[in-house]
C-alpha cells in the first residue's frame, strides 16, 4: 500500500493527517499515535519507621535502599501519594480565600505568587476544587439548619400549638428532629390516635439522615400525617 501513497499533507501541530492514495482509494485519515509512558509499582522497601521514646522521636527502622530512580525535580513531589494534600495552614488561608468569592484559578494564582512559581506549589488546582466543593456543602448545612429554625419560630408566632424539638451531638451536629403543627395534633386527639405509622426508610441524599414521618390511622383506614422527624440514630429514646 505504501507504494500507492502519493502525496501526504500533515501540520506537525495536529493530531491527525490526511493520506491520498491512488485514484482507485479514497482519503483515510491515520492518527499519530501518542507515546505514553507507564507507570510501574516497583514494590519498593525503601522505609522508615519512627516512635517516641522517653519524650524524643527515635528511628527504630530504616531501610535507605530503593529500587527505582529518585524524583530529582521538586515540581514532582506534589505527584507522590505521600506528599499530597493541603497543610493545615494553607487550608485555613484558602477557606478565607473561598469566602472572599475566589475562584480556584485566582486561588492558585495567589499560591503561585507565594511560591515563587507554580510548579512547586504542593498541590494542583483538583486539590483547591475539591476543597471548595466541600466547603460550599458545609456552607449549604449550615445555612439550611438556620433557615429551618427560622422557619419553625415564625409558625410557632402563627400557630402556638406548633412544637418542635432538635436534639444535638457533642459536638454540636444535629442529631435528630422533630415538628408537628397544631393541625395534626387536634387530628391526632379526635380522630386518628388509634393506629400509629412510623417508616424511616426514606433517606436524604445529602445529610444521610432517614426522614421518619409519623401516620395516623382512624377506624375507617385513613391516614393523615401527624408529624415528621429527621433522625440520624434510629432509637426509640
Amino acid at each position: 500500500m505504501l507504494d500507492d501513497i502519493v502525496e501526504q499533507a500533515k501540520d506537525d501541530n495536529e493530531d491527525e493527517a490526511i493520506v491520498f492514495l491512488d485514484d482507485d482509494s479514497k482519503g483515510k485519515k491515520s492518527s499519530k499515535k501518542r507515546k505514553r509512558d507507564k507507570i510501574v509499582q516497583t514494590d519498593c522497601k525503601a522505609k522508615m519507621v519512627v516512635k517516641v521514646i522517653d519524650g524524643r522521636w527515635e528511628v527504630i527502622y530504616f531501610v535507605s535502599k530503593h529500587n527505582h530512580p529518585l524524583v530529582d525535580k521538586p515540581c514532582l513531589t506534589k505527584y507522590l501519594r505521600s506528599h499530597q494534600g493541603i497543610p493545615p495552614e494553607e487550608r485555613a488561608f484558602l477557606t478565607h480565600l473561598h469566602s472572599c468569592n475566589l475562584t480556584t484559578g485566582h486561588m492558585m494564582h495567589i499560591m503561585s505568587d507565594f511560591y515563587g512559581t507554580e510548579l512547586i506549589v504542593p498541590y494542583g488546582t483538583k486539590h483547591i476544587t475539591n476543597l471548595k466543593t466541600l466547603l460550599n456543602k458545609d456552607d449549604t448545612k449550615e445555612g439550611d439548619m438556620i433557615e429551618t429554625v427560622a422557619y419553625f419560630k415564625d409558625q410557632q408566632r402563627e400557630d402556638p400549638d406548633f412544637f418542635y424539638k432538635i436534639k444535638y451531638d457533642e459536638e454540636d451536629r444535629v442529631e435528630n428532629i422533630f415538628w408537628v403543627d397544631g393541625v395534626a395534633r387536634k387530628a391526632y386527639v379526635e380522630s386518628y390516635h388509634d393506629c400509629i405509622s412510623l417508616d424511616t426508610t426514606y433517606m436524604t441524599n445529602m445529610y444521610n439522615m432517614p426522614f421518619a414521618p409519623f401516620i395516623g390511622i382512624n377506624r375507617h383506614g385513613q391516614s393523615f400525617m401527624l408529624g415528621c422527624g429527621f433522625v440520624r440514630q434510629e432509637l426509640a429514646s
